[in-house]
């Protein structure tokens, strides 16, 4: 039916053109974004869940941060007590010179002041075993606790104190003949027993966190990609929709002017 008041074919192509470049406009955004889900208006129930993912990963970025804050003054405490370790044999070796009642006055004084110096010598490899603030060596010292998981779940290394040890090795240490060296033998035992067991624990230590760090990277290496499925755009795909969707827009724009022209046919009806 030709009508001059309704031209259905004319409405036809502007709902055409019009879903065409609405369907443009969503295409054209994914591709300057790169995502298909940019914002609450595209799905609201899908950024909802990716705003939650982008906050865990950026929680697994801190937890890591704190790790290898805490891994620092594990390392660093590790360093330390193994160079006591080995200066405690050193410490021994001269111990047990000084326990030989054959050595000269002047030999024995001489050993002495080697071992005073050792034994400062531990002082100072316990005092500088420091990272940022924190020296787990130490009397003072105290357990390190840190977020590890995005959950608020804690991790706590454990303090490796030596220093009360040597303390009571300085107190015990009497090489004055050789019968008090061999009894600083004894001391030297308990003050050794005392170093391995930091090192034991310093070890079992950095190991786990060393699998925490290995899992935590994991963890926010799967959340993002898992993110990036979830919310990235398919770019090859957006651009061969964008092609389409304008050479659809342009068909409406020609559909549109064929069905604007069609009434004029009308007029040569009454000529």
């Amino acid at each position: 039916m030709l009508s001059i008041n309704t031209n259905s074919s004319a409405m036809a192509a502007v709902q055409m053109y019009n879903s065409a470049s609405n369907d443009l406009s969503q295409v054209q955004k994914r591709i300057s974004t790169g995502l298909k889900v940019a914002d609450g208006f595209d799905d609201a129930s899908t950024f909802a869940v990716a705003q939650r993912l982008r906050s865990d990963i950026k929680a697994f970025d801190k937890i890591d941060q704190s790790m290898n804050g805490v891994k620092g003054s594990v390392e660093v405490a590790m360093a330390g007590a193994t160079a006591v370790s080995d200066l405690t044999g050193s410490i021994r070796e001269k111990v047990t010179q000084l326990a030989d009642d054959s050595i000269s006055a002047e030999t024995r004084a001489s050993y002495t002041e080697d071992l005073t110096s050792m034994l400062a010598q531990v002082d100072s490899f316990i005092a500088n075993s420091n990272f940022d603030g924190s020296n787990l060596l130490q009397t003072a010292s105290t357990d390190l606790s840190f977020v590890a998981a995005a959950d608020g779940t804690t991790m706590t290394v454990s303090a490796a104190d030596i220093e009360t040890a040597k303390t009571t090795l300085d107190g015990a240490v009497d090489v004055s003949d050789a019968a008090n060296a061999r009894t600083t033998l004894a001391a030297l035992d308990t003050f050794e027993t005392a170093v391995n067991s930091a090192i034991s624990s310093l070890g079992s230590d950095g190991k786990a966190l060393d699998m925490h760090s290995d899992f935590i990277g994991k963890l926010s290496d799967a959340t993002e990609k898992g993110l990036g499925n979830m919310v990235d755009a398919d770019l090859a795909q957006e651009a061969a929709n964008q092609s389409a969707l304008q050479v659809k827009q342009q068909l409406a724009v020609q559909a549109l002017s064929s069905a604007a022209s069609a009434p004029m046919n009308i007029l040569s009806l009454f000529r």
